[in-house]
């Protein structure tokens, strides 16, 4: 990668490829292309699921969901290799989850890949660690490897977990009608980039001015493609 480090690289996910062709080899290999980051590559899965991996370790983010609502879903032999922990995805270190609605997360998935991939961890809020209780119960999983967040509107919460240090952003999701639901973004630190994962973050918050990502050195930006919408949206996204 050429660039200078301090130009952001912004990528809509769900528009990488059709919805038709999501999961499918020609649209994945893509997007490997578009997100690729020097070592660190950023793999499309479907909606706003993702695979950044440096060549020894990777991290997924919201990408252990299944049919909801008429969300992009990876195909049945991706989704096999993920809940598996299949090459690649047994490189997973960690599972990063910004919120706990249906096409970003569901219980049963996750707890499938950690029971199947005794490397990985969990990071998410607390809404999504509590739902998956019962599941790791079942699957004889540590209720350890899922930890929650909790960083206040507006700040970050560090934490370093072996090599990988990520971020945890305090970034409400967006519209009145889902205040209740707990959420964060994630600022992830690999192979000498940094890749922030808005999941469905409110960019009319006031806590997206109080994170001030606009100085925070980020390499590679990956957003939900309403964001670019409207004129205002796009403004402030750029």
């Amino acid at each position: 990668m050429t660039r200078p480090r301090w130009q952001t690289l912004v990528l809509a996910l769900t528009m990488l490829a059709p919805p038709c062709e999501v999961g499918r080899g020609p649209a994945r290999e893509a997007a490997v292309r578009e997100g690729a980051a020097g070592d660190v590559t950023a793999r499309f899965l479907a909606n706003e699921g993702v695979l950044l991996a440096d060549g020894a370790r990777a991290v997924l983010l919201d990408a252990l969901f299944q049919p909801y609502q008429g969300y992009p879903v990876p195909d049945s032999s991706l989704q096999a290799a993920l809940e598996r922990a299949s090459d690649p995805f047994d490189r997973v270190e960690l599972v990063l989850v910004t919120h706990r609605h249906g096409d970003h997360f569901h219980p049963l998935p996750v707890a499938r890949h950690l029971a199947a991939n005794p490397r990985a961890s969990l990071l998410g809020v607390a809404q999504v660690r509590d739902s998956l209780a019962d599941r790791l119960r079942q699957l004889g999983v540590p209720d350890t490897r899922a930890r929650a967040v909790a960083p206040a509107p507006g700040t970050w919460q560090t934490m370093a977990v072996g090599e990988l240090t990520v971020h945890a952003l305090g970034w409400p999701h967006g519209g009145e009608r889902h205040r209740g639901v707990e959420h964060v973004a994630w600022l992830v630190e690999i192979g000498g980039y940094r890749v922030l994962h808005a999941g469905d973050a409110d960019l009319a918050s006031a806590a997206l001015d109080a994170l001030r990502l606009d100085s925070a050195r980020v390499d590679l930006a990956l957003l939900p493609a309403w964001m670019y919408t409207s004129p205002d949206d796009r403004e402030r996204v750029t």
